[in-house]
C-alpha cells in the first residue's frame, strides 16, 4: 500500500488569478500567465496551508485530493 501525498489541481478555466492561494500559501502557488499554478503537483498531506487556500479561493479553482483513494481533501463540499 503506498503512502498518501495530496495532489493540488488548480482549474485554469475558473481561476480568476485574485492571489488568495499565493497570499495564504506561497510556498505551494504562484500567479503564472495570469493563473494559479501549484509550484508541486503532488505534496505531503496534512499541510493545512494548502487547504486554507483551496477554501480562500473565491471561485473554487483549487482542488487538493488524496492521492491514496482519490477523495477530495478541499474546499469541502457544502
Amino acid at each position: 500500500m503506498s503512502e498518501e501525498r495530496w495532489r493540488i489541481s488548480v482549474d485554469r478555466v475558473t481561476c480568476q488569478a485574485s492571489g488568495m492561494c499565493v497570499a495564504v500559501a506561497p510556498q505551494h502557488f504562484e500567479l503564472r500567465d495570469g493563473y494559479s499554478t501549484p509550484l508541486a503537483e503532488e505534496i505531503d498531506p496534512d499541510d493545512e496551508d494548502v487547504v486554507e487556500a483551496a477554501e480562500s479561493c473565491p471561485v473554487e479553482a483549487i482542488m487538493v485530493t488524496s492521492t491514496a483513494d482519490g477523495r477530495v481533501v478541499a474546499p469541502e463540499p457544502y
